[in-house]
């Protein structure tokens, strides 16, 4: 199943990663289950639910650097200026 993960809240622009979680969540349970987890956690606790996922799409380094350390297939995507 498919999960949305916010884990930055801080604004890019106009808007911040958690609006673009919410708006990806929207599309993909238009078609599918999927799960969105929208607060603020633990970094270890971030590191250990990204241990648990088949592969990662990220727009943030940090998310990227804890799967792939993790042994987790990572794909970087990008959605503002940064």
């Amino acid at each position: 199943m498919p999960v949305v993960l916010a884990h930055n809240f801080t604004a890019n622009g106009t808007r911040t990663d958690a609006e673009v979680c919410r708006d990806l969540y929207g599309w993909i349970a238009a078609h599918r289950e999927c799960a969105l987890f929208v607060e603020q956690r633990d970094p270890a606790a971030l590191k250990g639910f990204l241990f648990l996922a088949e592969a990662v799409i990220t727009a943030r380094f940090h998310a990227m650097v804890g799967a792939v350390s993790s042994g987790v297939p990572s794909f970087e995507i990008g959605w503002n200026h940064k």
